[in-house]
């Protein structure tokens, strides 16, 4: 199942980006089997950055929780 994003929490924007890896191939099968979602068909170059960014928040993540459980 997706993570929804939450405006207000950055941090679900890092944890629905990372199921959305786990979920990639379904991901994909959805929108290309869908007429109304297949414009939101993410490319390769397009999953390379979702893929960058999540690496990012995940430290940004690491060093919160580091920084509230000190």
């Amino acid at each position: 199942m997706m993570i929804r994003d939450i405006r207000l929490r950055w941090n679900s924007s890092q944890a629905m980006m990372a199921r959305g890896l786990l979920l990639r191939d379904a991901v994909d099968d959805f929108a290309f089997n869908s007429k109304k979602y297949r414009h939101l068909l993410l490319s390769p170059e397009d999953w390379k950055s979702v893929e960058s960014l999540n690496s990012i928040l995940q430290v940004c993540s690491f060093v919160l929780f580091i920084a509230i459980t000190d």
